[in-house]
């Protein structure tokens, strides 16, 4: 959630998830990046734990980062 604002200050205030300042690229991209890590389990085996997440996935991540970042 954004720091500033309704939702930054309930997110903070219940420990809901992190908070960013939107106007810093980095740690907008650096936080999504940690959520996209959560998100993304390791199945003993190494085949993908989930079979509706596109095979490609890490692009998808780092397209997103790099459009956060603005490059």
């Amino acid at each position: 959630a954004c720091k500033e604002g309704v939702i930054g200050w309930q997110t903070q205030r219940h420990n809901l998830g992190k908070t960013v300042d939107v106007k810093d690229t980095s740690e907008v991209v650096m936080a999504v990046n940690a959520l996209l890590r959560e998100l993304t389990p390791k199945p003993p085996d190494g085949k993908r734990a989930n079979v509706w997440r596109p095979p490609l996935f890490s692009d998808a991540q780092e397209t997103l980062a790099r459009a956060l970042a603005g490059v």
